[in-house]
């Protein structure tokens, strides 16, 4: 893998009924890889699209100098858990138009498992968790796990804006 590339995105693109619905059974029965034989340590930026959470965890594991993950419609993020030291922002996209998941992600579970660098540094404010979403589902659950951020030093930041 090149190894001056630091941002690297991979989207998958489902159009029409009878893919959307194929996506969504791929999304639920994708069978993890434990232990990627490769690496692409340039890579600081992932953006993942159209795929099941633990594909993008094994993706991001390939990355030891993982800044920033951005990935649409998670599962539970506990499969992410642990990302590398170097890890400090996670995007999310909720689409308008579906469930928020609120429920399968788990966010309290995978910031206990590594999810994030557990600093003591009570000045460490470079921690984000972004939720992109209008979806009002999902701003509702995301209230919920304000207090739990606040106690791991980490931002939850919402917007509204794509």
């Amino acid at each position: 893998f090149p190894p001056r590339v630091e941002n690297l995105e991979v989207r998958f693109k489902y159009t029409g009924p009878v893919l959307e619905m194929l996506a969504g059974r791929l999304r639920r029965s994708y069978a993890r890889r434990c232990s990627p034989t490769w690496t692409i340590p340039g890579v600081k930026r992932l953006t993942v699209s159209g795929a099941p959470t633990g594909f993008v965890a094994d993706l991001a594991w390939t990355c030891p100098n993982l800044e920033m993950l951005d990935i649409d419609e998670p599962g539970s993020l506990l499969w992410l858990a642990p990302l590398p030291k170097t890890f400090r922002t996670l995007h999310l996209r909720i689409p308008e138009r579906g469930e928020g998941m609120a429920y399968k992600w788990r966010l309290g579970e995978a910031v206990d498992g590594g999810l994030f660098n557990q600093s003591k540094n009570p000045y460490d404010k470079e921690r984000k968790v972004i939720l992109h979403t209008s979806n009002a589902e999902a701003l509702d659950a995301w209230k919920r796990e304000e207090n739990m951020c606040r106690s791991h030093q980490i931002q939850l930041l919402p917007c509204t804006c794509n």
